[in-house]
């Protein structure tokens, strides 16, 4: 008796803990339920310009190359306010700081000739600092299949983007123009996906999201003819950009791949 006492507590003890570890966030996405999020993560981005240089009054013998200008993968952080409207949909806030800064791509046939024929002592160009703040609104919405304790939603919206250079260090010749008066802010589309998973204490979700958002990029043609050195050569970038219309940027993307702490609210 006694043995069959103890056999029937340990199937309910562990029924129990079944049970509780299986428990899922789909409760929480039903209408009426508020969520609050920190994040970390990082943030990528593509080619904010391209463009092509020449030596000038030099004698090593490099022709015109080509140069890609972008902000470097960064880490970042954010947070955003949910409310669910409906079973399955709602609206949400957020914003984002990624604290990155210029990089330029060289082509690796100039590198490699710059490295041997370069002045004695010169150094590669540490760029300038690039702030960058997101702010977006969107519609959040849960997909209509469950993964386990996993729930898997998505999102889409807009927001603003904006540009903040800090006067550490040099600013790309491609952004000189650009920046002279100031930081640039610009509009964003805004979408992506993300999977929330139960903690076992304290109500808390974790959530993985992984957005992008596309906007016009924040560089144009204005640094045609710009001086700059490259390994202390002197350089000038195309004087003629329509010469060059293969190169033009339209809109950038930044990519953003970030872990959550989400607390519910109803």
């Amino acid at each position: 008796m006694k043995i069959t006492a103890m056999c029937l507590c340990l199937f309910t003890a562990v029924a129990t803990g079944s049970a509780a570890a299986q428990v899922s966030a789909e409760p929480w996405f039903r209408g009426g339920t508020w969520m609050l999020t920190v994040e970390v993560g990082g943030a990528a981005f593509t080619d904010f310009e391209r463009t092509q240089a020449r030596p000038v009054a030099t004698e090593i013998d490099l022709g015109d190359f080509s140069r890609r200008v972008s902000a470097r993968t960064a880490g970042s952080v954010g947070g955003w306010g949910s409310y669910w409207i409906g079973n399955g949909w709602g609206i949400r806030a957020g914003a984002a700081y990624v604290p990155s800064s210029f990089t330029v791509w060289n082509d690796k046939t100039v590198r490699d000739a710059l490295d041997t024929a370069a002045p004695p002592g010169s150094e590669e160009v540490s760029y300038a600092s690039l702030d960058v703040w997101m702010a977006h609104a969107a519609l959040v919405f849960r997909f209509p299949r469950s993964f386990g304790r996993v729930v898997p939603y998505g999102v889409a919206g807009g927001g603003l983007i904006r540009y903040h250079v800090s006067g550490d260090a040099e600013v790309p010749p491609e952004a000189r123009g650009r920046f002279s008066e100031g930081d640039i802010q610009t509009g964003a589309g805004m979408f992506g996906v993300g999977a929330t998973i139960p903690l076992q204490r304290r109500n808390l979700l974790m959530s993985f999201e992984l957005t992008n958002h596309m906007s016009r990029t924040p560089l144009g043609q204005e640094s045609a003819g710009e001086l700059f050195e490259l390994y202390g050569v002197s350089m000038q970038v195309d004087p003629d950009p329509g010469t060059s219309g293969e190169y033009d940027v339209a809109m950038t993307s930044h990519v953003r791949l970030s872990l959550g702490l989400t607390l519910p609210l109803r």
